[in-house]
């Protein structure tokens, strides 16, 4: 018996240079030319099927051909043997294996020593009863090998009836980071002033009429990639000869558009009573981008005053450098459904037994935690 489809055939006692015939349940298949020591051999062009060959073999010198030889048999098997069952006994002490008849069975631990060798019987049981009961959860690795080479493998879980290979999650996590927090020691440094604008043109989007007047006569800040700009600030106002107020205008430039669009308007920011006056302390959160403040004259104001921002927080977070990331999905992961992978379909009473190739303890619970991405 053999599992190979192109077998070496070879024979010996052939006459010198004569042409060796080869034939399989009578049909030929090759031939070959005989040594000077009258050893020939071939292998077939065509695989064989798989089943009886009954191979005969002639030689033929000067056009007279012989009668054929004794008749080699054999059998070609390249099917592996079934392994219908495999199952461990209640109380883990024994492992009953049922498989094809006469086939060797070999049985490893995880790590691959073996832990039985023997062959199934004349019905292809297989039975092995270890000097110590199994422990629940453990792997056992189960070969079974017939005659030709040809074998199969299972694996079993002790206290398991089947492993299921269930499906991945894809699930949404809400990571909370923390940045790396980078203080202005100084935000006086950004304090910045001029005359108050006109508020006509103020709209949206800047006037080009105006955006020349106004960039010259206001505070710039820039918010870096993923960084967060935690600013506080308030204005003052001097040189009023009338009771008045004055706004504050908050623009992002729009890169796409190049145009400065407004995000905040604080109106009546700063009251004024004759010589000037100040507003209270405002803080803002700035995204990532060019911002502009500027302050514009407001209700009773008909002539240019002059005012100034004095900045007295100027706080960066920074999340391309956060000094943490963590959160947190809860959910059952066998019955979980989600709209990539599907749901697992399971037969009751299934358990998890392990996670990323880690066997769980039945008796305990836990928890799985995996890092999503690095940081660098």
């Amino acid at each position: 018996m053999t599992d190979d489809v192109k077998p070496t055939i070879s024979g010996v006692g052939a006459i010198a240079g004569a042409t060796i015939t080869v034939y399989n349940n009578g049909a030929i298949i090759g031939t070959a030319t005989a040594a000077a020591n009258g050893t020939w051999s071939l292998q077939p062009e065509n695989a064989l099927t798989e089943g009886l060959h009954s191979i005969t073999a002639t030689q033929t010198v000067d056009g007279n051909e012989s009668a054929q030889s004794p008749a080699l048999e054999f059998e070609v098997d390249i099917t592996p043997p079934v392994i219908t069952f495999a199952e461990v006994s209640e109380d883990n002490a024994l492992l009953t294996i049922e498989t094809e008849p006469n086939v060797t069975v070999i049985v490893k631990d995880a790590d691959g020593n073996v832990l039985k060798e023997g062959q199934a019987d004349a019905n292809g049981v297989f039975e092995y009863k270890p000097n110590t009961p199994f422990v629940k959860g453990e792997i056992l690795n189960i070969t079974a090998k017939d005659k030709a080479g040809n074998q199969s493998d299972l694996q079993t879980r002790v206290g398991v009836k089947e492993i299921i290979a269930a499906v991945d999650n894809n699930i949404d996590v809400k990571l909370d980071a923390t940045p790396e927090k980078i203080i202005n020691s100084k935000p006086s440094d950004l304090d910045n002033g001029g005359l108050t604008v006109a508020n006509v043109g103020l709209g949206p989007v800047l006037g080009l009429d105006v955006l020349a007047d106004v960039i010259k006569n206001s505070v710039q800040l820039d918010v870096g990639e993923n960084q967060v700009r935690e600013v506080t600030l308030h204005g003052s106002a001097f040189g009023v000869q009338v009771v008045g107020t004055m706004d504050l205008y908050v623009y992002k430039l729009n890169e796409t558009t190049n145009e400065w669009e407004q995000h905040a308007v604080k109106q009546n920011w700063v009251v004024s009573y004759l010589l000037g006056g100040k507003s209270e302390d405002t803080s803002f959160t700035l995204g990532e981008g060019k911002w502009m403040f500027v302050m514009a004259s407001g209700e009773g104001v008909q002539v240019l005053t002059g005012y100034k921002l004095y900045f007295t927080k100027d706080v960066v977070l920074d999340y391309n450098n956060a000094e943490s990331v963590k959160g947190e999905a809860h959910g059952n992961m066998l019955t979980d459904e989600d709209p990539k992978f599907g749901q697992d379909e399971l037969p009751a009473g299934t358990t998890l037994t392990s996670v990323n190739g880690q066997t769980l303890n039945q008796d305990e619970p836990y928890r799985v935690c995996r890092r999503l991405f690095y940081l660098s």
